[in-house]
């Protein structure tokens, strides 16, 4: 029978429901059939003081076993379905797992205390019931009159509720200000929550997760690499909400593993391999993966829906928004491909190199293959436009993309041909030229002989045959010499520089004879500038052929000769069709290092003025890169030992460095802000771009204190610092008292104070 007022099952004869305490009516079979065809309400009379209880009858839980799918049924279910009944199905066993481990423990939780069930007796007519009943079986009175029953409930005043509500409500805007002020900029600190995904590390060859509260760090993976796989590395992703976790497991010598996928909050080796065999992958932003096996791309979901995007794989690049993917075949083929719905476009059938390519991959630039003479094809595809620019191309120097299209490329030119024997006065020709094989009858000589045996007569050869013999042979040499260097050209290409307008199609000559200067402008890159040098055939220092005839040092000499060939120019700046000539003399000075500075449109230049030996120190030079000033060179400081970063339009340098240990004095914008800096070892982290470096640095040890600028003033973050993680400014993941011996370290977390937070020990690398 069931409860006339709740609808709570009841054993047969009960008087009072001991969900409700209704009183219940005797029926017969044929009153229950009409009962259940008419609404209850009707049929009997309400009762007066009996509570108002919604009517749904209570539902009992039973465990939920997991029910593996087989591929029809997981194709009929959606995805996002699917992943939220595992992603419930987790918690439920985590859930379970907790509460079992706490029992064990001798521990109960509060539901458990609560869910207990006992005996209790009934205050008004003794009888005995069970604590999860309300009101007593027999005479329906309340088992629990201390506590408020749902009647009492019902009847509070609008007064009582208002007392009530108010702790509540404050304590959820309480809790939503605790996250708008303290977690949210935790989160949001590296853009994706770095820092919240928790620390994960390599400990005992397990792949562990510490989430950075009072958990103790769990090992989600027993075997991150094989015995032989010493120097390879795999890497750990995070979806862009952090809610799924990505993570290689049995990398090989040849660096392949096996990917899988977990639930980032579950605390158990559980994760879901995804595939095997797998060399790189890409997690995209709507929680799909991309990867290369075995030569072939494939894109899956978290249920292992995988499908094949391309095979022959060399390379393969994703676009900015995750909504494309450019790749090339080892057959030189090149397509895109969108990856909503895998439709593929082949761009080009002879892409050897591609160069560069936009955020979108609607603008590339590549190179045909050529297996004959050293030179290219070079094209430019724009928005699916294949365009041939220039045939017969030397070098490539694509420098911008993204914004205006900005392109440089260099073509053979009449300078191309310049051996090193051009570089060469040759002041022994004239007397090599002249100098003949000297004949032996000339040096020979008959004298006649008296001996016991009558008269004979014997040739003798002078001296100076053999001395005009030597110096013949030294003629040949060098003779062979002449024809070496002639036909040897320089090793630092000569070429024509031209610059391509993309919205003209069309090419413009910007200098002849000018060489690429590519050491200078790689930093350059995605700037619409770049450096050459031009020959000045009339100044160029020439080497006297007489300084080459010491075998000794022919080679020395060679190199000489390249080096000051290739030195003996004049340093330009372009600036698309604009070239102008920067006050550098490059036969004079050496440019060492060279970086950007975006904010204040200039580039900084290390320059030493004693090219060829090993460098100290030197100038720090600025030269301008806006239209009005380009080009113009000043001198910025000096004794600068090397440029360290260039962030938010400030310059940190170091000087004065002691060549031995490579310390020195760190500088930011002339300034002195610490010393004994390694020098090494200076990195810009953060959204806030914030300088990190190391002091005291042991090169025995690779370890030091590691160190920050904080508001442009020094900050300890540890001492005896192996390596670290930044997360952001107040989370650091530091590896300490490192052991050479069993590389391993001590793990600490750094929150913004002077005292580390202890996370593990013996931990050999920091993954994420």
């Amino acid at each position: 029978m069931f409860c006339i007022g709740c609808g709570a099952k009841l054993d047969d004869g009960v008087r009072f429901c001991p969900s409700c305490g209704r009183k219940q009516e005797t029926f017969t079979e044929a009153d229950v059939n009409i009962a259940s065809s008419e609404p209850v309400s009707e049929s009997v009379e309400p009762v007066a003081a009996v509570p108002v209880v919604e009517e749904i009858p209570p539902v009992v839980e039973e465990p939920k076993e997991a029910v593996k799918l087989d591929k029809e049924e997981v194709t009929a279910v959606p995805a996002e379905e699917e992943v939220e009944s595992a992603e419930t199905s987790d918690e439920s066993a985590e859930a379970q797992d907790e509460s079992a481990e706490q029992e064990e423990n001798g521990e109960q939780t509060e539901e458990s205390q609560e869910n207990e069930v006992y005996d209790v007796y009934c205050g008004k007519c003794g009888a005995k019931n069970s604590s999860d009943n309300a009101f007593c079986l027999s005479c329906g009175a309340d088992l629990h009159p201390k506590e408020y029953n749902s009647a009492e409930k019902s009847t509070l005043t609008s007064k009582k509720v208002l007392m009530i509500m108010l702790p509540i409500i404050a304590a959820i805007i309480l809790v939503i200000l605790l996250a708008v002020f303290v977690v949210c900029p935790i989160l949001n600190s590296s853009g994706k929550g770095a820092i919240a995904n928790g620390i994960v590390y390599v400990k005992d060859n397990d792949i562990v997760v510490s989430k950075l509260n009072k958990i103790k760090p769990y090992t989600i993976a027993s075997h991150y690499a094989e015995d032989n796989a010493e120097d390879t590395y795999g890497t750990v992703q995070f979806s862009d909400d952090g809610k799924y976790m990505f993570y290689p497991e049995r990398i090989d010598y040849s660096g392949l593993y096996e990917l899988y996928w977990r639930k980032s909050s579950s605390k158990k080796d559980n994760g879901e391999k995804l595939d095997n065999d797998v060399s790189t992958y890409r997690v995209l932003k709507n929680n799909k993966v991309v990867y290369q096996k075995e030569g072939n791309l494939y894109i899956t979901d978290l249920k292992g829906n995988k499908e094949k995007i391309g095979n022959d794989i060399y390379e393969f690049h994703i676009s900015d928004d995750d909504s494309k993917v450019l790749w090339k075949t080892n057959e030189n083929d090149l397509y895109v491909t969108t990856l909503k719905k895998l439709d593929k476009e082949k761009l080009a059938s002879d892409a050897y190199i591609v160069y560069d390519y936009s955020d979108d991959f609607e603008r590339i630039v590549y190179t045909e293959y050529n297996s004959g003479d050293d030179v290219s094809v070079l094209h430019y595809i724009n928005k699916g436009d294949d365009i041939k620019v220039s045939s017969d191309v030397k070098e490539i120097e694509a420098a911008s993309l993204d914004k205006d299209p900005v392109i440089y490329y260099y073509k053979e030119g009449d300078a191309a041909e310049r051996t090193l024997y051009d570089m060469v006065d040759d002041d022994l020709l004239e007397s090599d030229s002249k100098m003949k094989e000297p004949d032996m009858d000339d040096y020979t000589k008959m004298e006649r002989v008296e001996s016991f045996f009558g008269t004979r007569f014997r040739s003798t050869i002078d001296d100076e045959y053999y001395e005009k013999l030597e110096e013949y042979s030294e003629k040949e040499s060098r003779d062979r010499m002449r024809e070496t260097l002639k036909e040897t050209k320089f090793s630092e290409p000569v070429n024509d520089l031209y610059y391509y307008d993309a919205d003209k199609d069309s090419s413009e000559k910007i200098a002849e004879n000018a060489i690429s200067e590519s050491s200078m402008s790689i930093y350059l890159y995605n700037t619409d500038t770049v450096f050459y040098s031009k020959i000045d055939e009339d100044n160029t220092p020439k080497i006297k052929f007489s300084d080459l005839t010491d075998s000794s040092r022919y080679y020395e000499a060679i190199n000489e000769l390249e080096e000051k060939y290739g030195k003996a120019g004049e340093l330009y700046l372009a600036k698309k069709a604009n070239s102008v000539k920067v006050d550098i003399d490059l036969s004079e000075s050496a440019v060492y290092e060279t970086r950007v500075d975006t904010d204040n449109s200039q580039i900084y230049m290390l320059i030493n003025d004693k090219p060829g030996e090993e460098f100290k120190e030197g100038d720090l030079l600025t030269v301008k890169t806006n239209d009005k000033m380009l080009g113009q060179v000043d001198k910025y400081d000096s004794s600068v030992g090397s440029i360290a970063s260039v962030a938010d339009g400030n310059v940190y340098y170091l000087k004065d460095i002691d060549t031995k240990e490579y310390c020195g004095d760190l500088y930011m914008n002339k300034n002195a802000v610490d010393h004994d800096v390694y020098s090494s070892a200076v990195m810009t982290n953060g959204k806030d771009h914030e300088i990190y470096y190391y002091k005291d640095y042991k090169a025995s040890d690779s370890e030091g204190t590691l160190c920050a600028l904080k508001k442009d003033k020094p900050v300890k973050i540890a001492d005896d610092v192996f390596s670290y993680q930044y997360y952001d400014g107040k989370h650091i993941a530091l590896l300490v008292d490192h052991s050479a011996k069993h590389n391993t370290s001590d793990l600490k977390l750094y929150t913004g104070g002077s005292k580390l937070k202890d996370i593990d020990t013996d931990v050999s690398m920091i993954l994420y």
